[in-house]
Order: structure tokens, then C-alpha cells, then sequence
């Protein structure tokens, strides 16, 4: 069984795949986003998917890296480029948001932090930089 230092890498990926596997639905299912009464029930059945899916993925990612002790470097690259592909969408809605009307946080939501800084790009941003972290310290440790 590796040592501690050997198990950094993959407690990050864990760490960031939690967040964008189990955020949306701790976050989303609620009166701002599933449950709010002007949204569209296609809108609604929509968010749900993709909120159930990120989740499937998520447990697909976290399940590769802690399944098999064997190759855990590319287990770790594999889980961390999955959790990268599936939180990179996040910046094209991010860049784009004016031409379809998006935007970072609804009213009665959660509002920026400190009343700037948008709560979502800070957990983007941290949850990238996890993965990127541990994809780089699973190179450096367990190659």
C-alpha cells in the first residue's frame, strides 16, 4: 500500500470530483434552479439530467481511480481529465452568456461574493485546480 504522500493526488481529484458531482445538487435543487416556478418544465427536466449525469460521472471517475491499485497514474490522469471535460463547458456559458441571455446567478439565488466576485467561476476555478494539481503531483509521485 503506497504511503500517505502517494495518496495526495488522488484525495485532490477526489476532493474536486465530489464538488462538481454532488455541488449541482446540493446547490441547484431548489427554488432558484429545479424548483423555481418560472422556469420551464423543459428547463427543469434538463437541469435534472445534467445534474444526474455530471453525478454518474462523477462516481465513473471516482470509481477508476480508487477501484484498482494498479496503474494509479493513469487512473488519475483519466479522473481528472473526465472532471475537466466535465467542468470546461462551464466557461463558453460563461463567454457566451450574452447572446443567449444566461447569466452567473439569479436574483434570489446566491449572490456574488463580497458582491463581486461570482460564487460559480471561484468553484470552476478551484475545482480546475484541483485536478490540474493532481494530475501534475500523481506525475511527480506515483510515475
Amino acid at each position: 500500500m503506497p504511503d500517505f504522500a502517494h495518496q495526495i493526488p488522488r484525495w485532490l481529484i477526489t476532493a474536486a470530483t465530489l464538488a462538481y458531482g454532488l455541488g449541482p445538487f446540493i446547490i441547484d435543487m431548489n427554488r432558484t434552479h429545479l424548483l423555481h416556478p418560472r422556469w420551464t418544465g423543459h428547463a427543469r427536466f434538463h437541469l435534472l439530467w445534467a445534474s444526474a449525469s455530471q453525478l454518474g460521472i462523477a462516481g465513473l471517475a471516482l470509481w477508476l481511480m480508487w477501484s484498482s491499485p494498479d496503474e494509479p497514474l493513469f487512473h488519475c490522469r483519466i479522473a481528472s481529465i473526465i472532471g475537466l471535460c466535465m467542468t470546461s463547458g462551464f466557461w463558453p456559458a460563461v463567454i457566451f452568456r450574452k447572446t443567449y441571455g444566461g447569466t452567473l446567478h439569479d436574483a434570489g439565488g446566491i449572490p456574488p461574493i463580497a458582491g463581486k466576485f461570482d460564487g460559480n467561476i471561484i468553484a470552476v476555478i478551484a475545482i480546475q485546480s484541483l485536478l490540474i494539481a493532481g494530475i501534475l503531483l500523481s506525475e511527480n509521485l506515483l510515475s
